[in-house]
């Protein structure tokens, strides 16, 4: 087997990616079709009031619950709670250039 100490980061990242995508898959799978990928995107709050919520869900949101969604959808989620909190930045491009050539 493998053992962390023994990875470099390249190899740990992957490893860790693998398990997260095969547990996605196989959730999926035991899901009996209760269950929907969606890809991410810049946009995906509106993939999920446009499409998941009403066809996957069946359920109607109204244009208060859109704007709740709106609204919740514009916190940056890996600072909530903190004093700091504010708008999402995305930080995509920036673990991309950071990122090795081997990721």
């Amino acid at each position: 087997g493998y053992r962390m100490e023994d990875m470099d980061s390249e190899e740990f990242c992957a490893i860790h990616l693998a398990t997260l995508c095969e547990a996605a898959v196989r959730n999926l799978e035991e899901a009996d079709g209760l269950g929907l990928a969606v890809k991410y995107h810049p946009d995906l709050v509106h993939t999920f009031l446009d499409g998941v919520f009403p066809n996957h869900f069946h359920l109607l949101v109204d244009q208060a619950g859109r704007d709740r969604v709106l609204k919740v959808s514009g916190t940056y989620s890996k600072n909530r709670g903190r004093h700091a909190e504010g708008d999402f930045k995305s930080d995509s491009e920036e673990k991309e250039r950071e990122a090795s050539q081997e990721i």
